[in-house]
C-alpha cells in the first residue's frame, strides 16, 4: 500500500510537470534594449573580443565530441556557421555570454556604415560583421539586421544589430 502511494504521488507531479527552457529570456514591457536582449554561455575555443561576431566552431574538435561546444571568429564571409555576438571579452577555453537575440553592438568592417534594415553576417575580416552579399540560392548565414545608419558614439567601430543567427539560401 505504501509503494502505491509513493507511486500515485510521483505520477501525479510527472502529470503536471512543465518543459524547462535553458535560457535567458528578454523581459516584457522594459524599455532598456538590455531586457530584450537573449544570452546563452559557451566556450572559447580561441580568445574573443567583446562586441566581435561569433560562429559554432566545428572544425577544432576531436571525433565530433567538441562540436558545436566552443565559439570562435572566423575569416569566412557569410558563415553559416554564424551564432551570435560576445557579450563580453572571453578568454581562450572559458566560458563567456554570447548574444543570440536581441539588440546589441557589433564590430563592423571599416568599408562604410551599416543600412537600417540591411542583413549582416560575418565577414572576411576575423570577429567583424559586414552586410551579408549572398544571392538567393547560395548558401550563407545572417547575423542580423542593422538597426543604425551610424557608429555608435561610444563605440566608433561598432554599429547597432538586431541579433537573430539564421540561415539563408
Amino acid at each position: 500500500m505504501r509503494n502505491l502511494k509513493m507511486l500515485l504521488a510521483v505520477a501525479f507531479v510527472l502529470a503536471f510537470t512543465g518543459i524547462v527552457k535553458a535560457e535567458n529570456s528578454a523581459t516584457g514591457y522594459d524599455a532598456t534594449y538590455r531586457s530584450q536582449q537573449v544570452f546563452v554561455g559557451a566556450y572559447a575555443y580561441a580568445a574573443v573580443s567583446k562586441n566581435d561576431v561569433v560562429i559554432l566552431d566545428v572544425t577544432n574538435s576531436t571525433n565530433g565530441s567538441t562540436k558545436g561546444a566552443y565559439i570562435n571568429t572566423t575569416t569566412t564571409t557569410n558563415s553559416v556557421y554564424v551564432f551570435g555576438v560576445a557579450d563580453e571579452d572571453i578568454a581562450t577555453g572559458t566560458l563567456g555570454r554570447i548574444c543570440v537575440r536581441g539588440p546589441h553592438l557589433v564590430t563592423m568592417i571599416n568599408t562604410g556604415l551599416t543600412v537600417a534594415g540591411t542583413p549582416m553576417g560575418a565577414s572576411s575580416t576575423a570577429g567583424k560583421a559586414a552586410a551579408t552579399s549572398a544571392a538567393d540560392g547560395t548558401a550563407s548565414g545572417v547575423l542580423g539586421l542593422g538597426l543604425s545608419d551610424t557608429y555608435d558614439t561610444t563605440d566608433t567601430d561598432a554599429a547597432w544589430i538586431w541579433v537573430n543567427p539564421r540561415t539563408h539560401k
